[in-house]
């Protein structure tokens, strides 16, 4: 007869269900810690890429913001057409969408005889969280390409010659380099305190020339010779009134005995290259819910592409206030509604001025792209900033 031994006779029932018991509590335990880390995980990420895109936003828009006005004239105001036959000058930005109740940004600047460093948009952008966004335009010189002298200018205006780096100053606008000079771009022409913005239609590299033709999308490339004839009244704020009587040279030639030989000739007029930015909130069919931030810059011939870039996606707020001075009164947080502006309100009895502005205000609020697991719900956070505008710091209420 054979006699098992207690290692042949294997696991009993009630050992193997206990066995069983406590590996299912440990197995139990790890999912459950590793499906928390992974939530956390989620939580983190989702967060971590919200803040550093609202930070990265944010950041963009206040050194944008910390440069308007700079390299504009004193009045921080750039002269375009305006009075008899002039037509008024195309706003970028958003239009009104169907749907939408925000009414859109207007198709023309305010009627003016100038385009101030900063113009104001309070509730023009896109409809977030029910309440209408803002919009605003702002104006600076390209530090890279500022009052460059101009070897000859057209009688009539339509275009200009850039000195060469042989003349102090100068540049080649066709070198490959940051001051070079494409269509699209904004330049501004000033002399003795008359300044008009212009259009660059053409450019011819080798020939250093920048040419401004009729029917450009901001219709800035207006012209209208003076002829000191009473019975025509003279439209202002273009090239020919900034250009009239300062003998300026019409072609490139060098100065007359007794200058030294070969020394050029240059036109009294500068020019600086113009960044014109908007930002604006939009709502994108093609991706429904996630609003974005644009930044523009100038616009575009191509309504298909009007040279805005993404710089925030799902933003919930986008809302712009102004601190502004007179040299007596100070007012905070200014919102430059209509009503700001008609007089009566943000500023008292006198209307409110984008003439005022020192401060911008800037209340950005975003979600993250996508929903957190768990709720179902989307991360959001908020951040304010407040930029004191460097180049506007002592620009007194010019008219």
């Amino acid at each position: 007869m054979t006699t098992r031994t207690r290692s042949d006779a294997g696991f009993s029932l009630p050992e193997v269900m206990i066995s069983m018991g406590i590996m299912l509590l440990v197995l139990s335990g790890t999912f459950s810690a590793m499906t928390q880390a992974m939530k956390g995980e989620e939580l983190v990420r989702l967060t971590t890429n919200m803040n550093a895109t609202m930070r990265s936003t944010m950041d963009l828009a206040v050194r944008d913001f910390l440069q308007i006005g700079q390299g504009l004239p004193d009045s921080r105001r750039i002269g375009v057409p305006n009075g008899a036959g002039a037509l008024p000058i195309r706003r970028p930005g958003p239009a009104a969408v169907a749907g939408d109740p925000c009414p859109g940004v207007p198709a023309n600047f305010p009627v003016d005889a100038t385009i101030p460093a900063v113009t104001v948009g309070p509730g023009l952008g896109a409809q977030v969280n029910t309440v209408c966004s803002d919009v605003v335009t702002i104006l600076a010189a390209d530090g890279t390409f500022d009052s460059v002298p101009l070897r000859a200018i057209a009688a009539n205006g339509s275009s200009i010659v850039v000195a060469l780096p042989a003349v102090s100053g100068g540049i080649d606008i066709d070198d490959g380099g940051g001051d070079d000079i494409r269509v699209g771009d904004l330049i501004m022409l000033s002399r003795a305190g008359l300044s008009t913005l212009m259009y660059v239609s053409a450019v011819n590299g080798p020939a250093q020339t920048i040419s401004f033709a009729v029917g450009d999308p901001f219709r800035l490339n207006q012209f209208d010779p003076i002829d000191n004839d009473p019975l025509t009244p003279e439209m202002g704020g273009t090239i020919n009134q900034v250009i009239e009587g300062a003998g300026e040279p019409t072609a490139v030639g060098n100065l007359p005995p007794p200058a030294p030989p070969n020394t050029p000739r240059v036109a009294a007029t500068k020019a600086s290259r113009i960044r014109m930015l908007t930002y604006y909130v939009r709502n994108d069919p093609a991706d429904p819910g996630n609003p974005r931030l644009l930044r523009q810059l100038n616009m575009s011939n191509n309504a298909a592409n009007q040279n805005a870039n993404t710089v925030g996606f799902g933003v919930e707020q986008f809302l712009l206030t102004y601190d502004l001075v007179d040299g007596v009164n100070n007012w905070i947080d200014v919102a430059m509604t209509d009503a700001d502006r008609a007089g009566g309100a943000g500023c008292g009895v006198t209307p409110c001025s984008e003439n005022q502005i020192r401060k911008v205000n800037v209340t950005l609020s975003m979600r993250s792209r996508q929903r957190f697991s768990t709720t179902r719900e989307f991360m959001r956070n908020s951040l304010y900033s407040q930029v004191a505008v460097r180049s506007l710091a002592f620009t007194d209420r010019y008219r």
